[in-house]
């Protein structure tokens, strides 16, 4: 318990850097936004996670493109996106008129070992980034996502709990829905309100019951029938000198769905391994997963993934295999990785077995304060390469 609010008191510390009002009739607003894992696709998903950390924890800050987070910080990768806030009758601002405040939380600043790795590393870090937007006048705010990270909707909204002096965030919202979310800033004590946005693939069930609207990127449709690729055998590169190497072969079912056997060679066999699909490549970054897999046990797993081998050579995806299972099993280093990649060419009958993939590079940056009270197989975040 004691760590645990070790680690709130630290985290809505950092969080709460905004800047300060320029006279009392007007307030700040700040926006840290979070993308979520593939598998919460509702709010009673969301709300699963558990407490405000797990949340925060689950689902990665994102930041622009060219507003960079800490080096060594785990986040999502970037992309653009933008929040209008107004207030009262005033000029709407963009994300433009904001001010990018790049953070980090440690295990150094926390002077504990939240990832038990024997170490209160300064590099195992969680990005805690965010957007203020400064001079709101104070009254009647209304905040919009106009334009989420592709692929991407509004979910849900969040405060940092009341943990510290002077912190009723909560106590300011009127009420929220379908990427539009409304204060009434004359509740808050200190004149700056933080605001926690999470936002779901596209398609899923939003706060306040809406679906994706016009101008969002729908959910990609699951294709029936067979694939012109049936079969695909994806080669797993050593990761990190780990001595793991492996096979992934993916067999489309004629259905929508493709089954994804693994099978490893090298290392400690008698470890369960978790493994996920990625979007992305081995040398790229390491973002939230796309689709989870069954853990490796005994040097083999076997997994059913909701889409067909088509469209997950069209998704742009990579498979890697983690060392662990643990609460903190994303930030234990990556073993094995290969790339999904279509062959250059497709014999006439779409059938046989195809070579595909390509060897990855060690991946930097795996390790954050970022799982600590994350719960399950789906809670991944992207490490921003160091």
């Amino acid at each position: 318990m004691r760590v645990f609010a070790s680690i709130l008191g630290a985290f809505i510390l950092a969080v709460s850097l905004v800047a300060p009002s320029s006279a009392a009739s007007e307030g700040s607003v700040a926006v840290m936004l979070h993308i979520c894992p593939e598998n919460i696709r509702s709010q009673a998903d969301f709300d699963a996670l558990g407490g405000f950390l797990q949340k925060v924890l689950a689902c990665p800050v994102i930041t622009r493109v060219g507003d960079e987070g800490p080096a060594g910080s785990v986040s999502a990768a970037n992309q653009n996106f933008d929040f209008a806030v107004q207030g009262g009758n005033g000029p709407a601002r963009t994300i433009a008129d904001a001010k990018f405040m790049a953070a980090k939380l440690c295990e150094s600043d926390l002077d504990t070992d939240v990832n038990g790795d024997g170490k209160k590393s300064a590099d195992t870090c969680v990005d805690i980034s965010h957007y203020v937007y400064s001079g709101i006048p104070k009254g009647n705010v209304k905040v919009t996502e106009r334009t989420p990270p592709s692929g991407f909707q509004f979910g849900s909204l969040e405060f940092s709990p009341a943990a510290l002096d002077n912190n009723n965030d909560a106590d300011t919202l009127r009420r929220v829905g379908n990427g539009v979310i409304e204060l009434d800033t004359t509740r808050d004590k200190d004149d700056s309100v933080m605001l926690h946005v999470y936002n779901f693939r596209a398609g899923a069930t939003m706060h306040g019951g809406g679906h994706a609207g016009a101008g969002q990127q729908p959910a990609r449709p699951k294709k029936a029938g067979p694939s012109k690729v049936r079969t695909l055998t994806v080669k797993l590169e050593e990761e990190k000198n780990s001595g793991v190497t492996g096979t992934a072969v993916l067999n489309d079912n004629g259905n929508g769905t493709t089954t994804v056997r693994v099978q490893i060679q090298g290392g400690n066999l008698n470890i369960p391994r978790p493994e996920h699909l990625h979007d992305g490549t081995c040398k790229g970054t390491v973002p939230s997963v796309r689709y989870p897999l069954e853990d490796v046990v005994g040097g083999k797993a076997e997994s059913i993934v909701p889409a067909s081998l088509d469209q997950l050579l069209s998704e742009k995806l990579f498979i890697n295999v983690h060392t662990k299972v643990s609460k903190v099993y994303t930030l234990s280093p990556v073993i094995a990785c290969g790339d999904l990649a279509a062959p250059k060419a497709l014999p006439s009958t779409g059938a046989g077995e195809l070579s595909g993939g390509a060897s990855g590079a060690a991946l930097a940056g795996l390790g954050a304060v970022g799982l600590l009270l994350a719960a399950g197989g789906a809670l991944v975040l992207r490490a921003r390469r160091s």
